[in-house]
């Protein structure tokens, strides 16, 4: 579901791709059309679309590293995480 809703949202923000998110795309989409036409068991297809996942993923993760939303995060982490405060 985490990924769905990440691709959502950085669809809703109009992603520009580059060369290798299509490429990607392309590679998943392609990948889990050959899986649903190769495959007859519905338990089967769960398994190796998972494969393709992190490819469907990975371009849309690129296209939110400058949003707000993000920076905020790296931002905290950073300030609570890896600087560690002192108690």
């Amino acid at each position: 579901m985490l990924i769905w809703l990440i691709i959502a949202y950085s669809l809703f923000r109009r992603p520009r791709l580059s060369s290798f998110g299509i490429i990607c795309l392309l590679f998943s989409f392609l990948g889990m059309l050959l899986i649903g036409y190769m495959i007859p068991f519905a338990g089967s297809i769960i398994r190796y679309r998972s494969i393709y996942l992190p490819f469907l993923l990975a371009p849309f993760l690129h296209t939110l590293r400058y949003q707000r939303i993000t920076q905020n995060l790296n931002n905290w982490l950073k300030k609570h995480i890896v600087e560690s405060p002192k108690h």
